[in-house]
């Protein structure tokens, strides 16, 4: 053999041991299927359903080796720019077997985790509705897994690599599941994944509305409840959300419906540091969450209310333990009735309806 050909089989060798490939795991899809316009035919048909019969079954294997070719051989169609007319025949051929296996109770946890991460790449309106019903599991890892595997399904509609029958919709029809998640979500990494996912949701208004109800319903769930790791899942939160309204849109009269919504998540979110903090909830261990919770949700409320700067009264007082102050400083600065939020008309808050709101 001659010795630059020697060296390259060499280089290969070693490649695949790195990276734990099988050369199993190299074989590819006839090229001529990922870009066809028309419909595959009965030979592209076979070969697409032997690919994902045998990875499938490579899915299911106990063996970590086995499990992570399959997984790789079948995430490399959808990382392809592949036509519509592929997307749709490969949701077809392998979101049932993923589906099934994602919801098989008797399965390892490893396996069904990787058919749910493939479900999101996927996306499709099958593989969402699988995704939605995993996201219901009483495992906080299932559910995780189904939070970040909804992200990547949102990023790949954004780039247009989906196989949605209106994406539009389905858009739509993924915000809604993550609002029911968030409503009730009592896991800390769980909370921090569906506001990710809500954060990818592509148009903007529907991110903002998602983020900013699952918020709302969070804020009001720890009313008397404690838990610093799901504060601090929301605080990242309120940072996703502020991110998308400016470094997306900068604001803007498109935007102002949906401030309505911001505002409310950002002060119920101040309500409950406030009202931790009188309730002795707050300790010299958690305050730093407490504060940076409270100093993002201000920063939040400045900038929807158009402030020259920052008010950081509220996480000032709370940072220095003064919760009488804190409490004070959130109804004369942002809660008065003739303060930024309640005299401002486009929102048609009402005094005090915040509060009764989050009281309830």
């Amino acid at each position: 053999m001659h010795a630059s050909r020697r060296r390259q089989s060499t280089f290969l060798a070693f490649l695949m041991m790195v990276l734990g490939m099988s050369p199993l795991a190299l074989a590819q899809l006839p090229p001529d299927v990922f870009n066809t316009p028309r419909p595959l035919t009965s030979q592209q048909v076979a070969a697409l359903k032997d690919f994902v019969q045998k990875n499938l079954a490579g899915l299911k294997s106990k063996d970590s080796r086995e499990l992570a070719d399959a997984r790789r051989s079948l995430l490399d169609p959808v990382r392809r720019d592949t036509s519509r007319t592929f997307r749709m025949a490969y949701n077809d051929a392998l979101t049932p077997g993923l589906t099934v296996l994602a919801k098989d109770e008797q399965a390892e946890m490893a396996n069904r985790q990787a058919a749910i991460w493939i479900l999101g790449s996927v996306a499709s309106d099958d593989s969402d509705a699988a995704l939605r019903d995993v996201l219901e599991s009483k495992v906080p890892a299932l559910r995780y897994a189904a939070a970040t595997a909804f992200e990547r399904s949102m990023q790949a509609n954004l780039l247009d690599r989906n196989a949605y029958s209106n994406a539009l919709q389905s858009e739509k029809d993924v915000a809604r599941i993550l609002r029911t998640g968030l409503e009730t979500e009592t896991d800390a990494e769980v909370l921090r994944a569906l506001l990710a996912a809500a954060a990818a949701l592509p148009t903007v208004a529907n991110a903002l509305d998602t983020i900013s109800d699952g918020l709302v319903a969070q804020a009001r769930r720890l009313r008397d409840a404690d838990s610093p790791a799901c504060l601090n899942s929301m605080r990242i939160g309120l940072e996703r959300m502020q991110k998308r309204y400016v470094v997306d849109t900068v604001g803007g009269p498109a935007i102002a419906p949906h401030e309505h919504r911001m505002i409310e998540a950002a002060a119920d979110v101040l309500l409950l540091v406030v009202r931790h903090g009188k309730a002795e909830k707050i300790t010299d261990e958690n305050r730093d969450t407490y504060s940076n919770l409270a100093r993002t949700s201000e920063n939040l409320l400045s900038l929807l209310c158009k402030r020259d700067s920052a008010q950081t009264r509220v996480s000032n007082a709370v940072a220095a333990g003064r919760y009488d102050d804190a409490d004070a400083a959130l109804k004369s600065t942002w809660l008065a009735g003739d303060g930024p939020i309640y005299s401002n008309r486009v929102w048609e808050f009402e005094a005090g309806s915040i509060e009764a709101a989050f009281n309830r």
